[in-house]
């Protein structure tokens, strides 16, 4: 985690004399997460344009009343979208949950 000035402290409290509890501690999450978000974000915006633009030819060729099927270059490019998509997002969750001990 890397900390920065907007982090939020409240005073301690104390239970027992040896004890301190500290509430409410935010920081920044670190930058491998933060590059393992855009980079999902980066796939599903893909997988997006890539779904729409299937989507466009294949009413292209309904209204020119052809047959449009999809290359397999096309069909090869979304599963590999959709495997990298889905290793991200496992990766962020695991990576994002880990609990810190201290």
């Amino acid at each position: 985690m890397i900390y920065g000035p907007y982090m939020h402290r409240r005073k301690f409290k104390t239970k027992k004399a040896a004890r301190i509890v500290r509430y409410n501690y935010n920081a920044r999450p670190g930058k491998c997460i933060v590059i393992l978000r855009i980079a999902f974000a980066l796939c599903l915006t893909a997988l997006a344009a890539m779904g729409c633009r299937m989507l466009y030819l294949d009413r292209a060729a309904k209204m020119a009343q052809v047959a449009y099927c999809p290359s397999v270059p096309e069909l090869a490019i979304t599963a590999a979208l959709v495997c990298a998509t889905l290793l991200l997002l496992c990766l962020i969750e695991r990576l994002g949950s880990r609990r810190k001990r201290g």
